[in-house]
């Protein structure tokens, strides 16, 4: 799976190339620079020393990664069968995105990274859904009124 997500025009798209398909979800363009907040750095420092039982959060301090600073940030959980799930995750406030994810716990890992990051403004082609997909669109949930 391939993510798209332009903040400046509204879309999140997931490209599905076995199947050659793009869901695509719109929600409101951003009028400014999206403001963003690490997963849960900002958290770890709150709950340091309060967590709830049974979580541990950890500041990991600064990384370079493609030459940007990333912020690390650990939140283990030990679940009911007593084994741990350890989310580890690299984040650039700067920039608004994670670099690094690492999940691990009793059914494996997964990693999900960045590659080739530039500062440059992106090539407008490549928040295009390919010409050969099928699109199909995803509402957004609306809440209860």
């Amino acid at each position: 799976m391939i993510r798209i997500y332009d903040p400046v025009v509204g879309l999140n798209i997931a490209l599905m190339p076995m199947g050659r398909i793009a869901y695509r979800t719109a929600f409101p363009a951003a009028k400014e620079k999206p403001c963003f907040r690490p997963p849960f750095a900002s958290v770890a420092e709150m709950h340091r020393g309060s967590e709830p039982k049974g979580r541990k959060s950890e500041i990991l301090g600064d990384r370079l990664i493609e030459g940007i600073k990333f912020e690390g940030s650990r939140l283990t959980i030990a679940l009911e069968d007593r084994s741990l799930q350890i989310v580890e995750r690299w984040f650039s406030l700067d920039l608004g995105v994670t670099a690094l994810a690492i999940t691990s716990g009793p059914i494996g890992t997964t990693k999900g990274w960045i590659e080739n990051v530039t500062r440059a403004e992106p090539d407008p082609s490549l928040f295009l859904i390919p010409p050969d997909y099928t699109v199909q669109d995803i509402p957004v949930p609306q809440p209860p009124q």
